[in-house]
């Protein structure tokens, strides 16, 4: 609950605890899943090409391979202090994997069961 209501229309950039690699994001996944996931760190023309292949429009993966570069390049890194200033309490991250199935599948779509988490 945000603790000024007059802060909650203004824009805010929201993020956790820490910036994660994507491996490291993959790695939570795997443990809260069950099972293996992992990150493939593609160039860019493997990424358009397998966002083609699957069906996006050209426009789409341009602009997708274009924030992936964004990110790559350190831009989406940033870590703010937005929840604590507008919750009093500091984010919390998902790295355990209860967390994670609580949070990122409720209804079982991590475990591929649903209602098991």
């Amino acid at each position: 609950m945000v603790q000024n209501p007059a802060k909650a229309a203004d824009l805010h950039l929201v993020t956790g605890p820490a910036a994660l690699p994507y491996a490291e994001v993959a790695d939570t996944l795997a443990r809260a899943a069950g099972r293996p996931v992992r990150y493939v760190d593609l160039s860019d023309a493997q990424l358009k090409a397998g966002l083609l292949s699957n069906g996006q429009p050209e426009w789409q993966a341009t602009a997708l391979v274009e924030l992936n570069a964004y990110a790559r390049q350190g831009h989406a890194s940033t870590v703010t202090d937005t929840v604590e200033r507008l919750t009093g309490r500091p984010p919390r991250s998902g790295s355990s994997p209860r967390t994670t199935r609580r949070r990122f599948a409720p209804d079982g779509l991590l475990t591929g069961r649903a209602g098991v988490v």
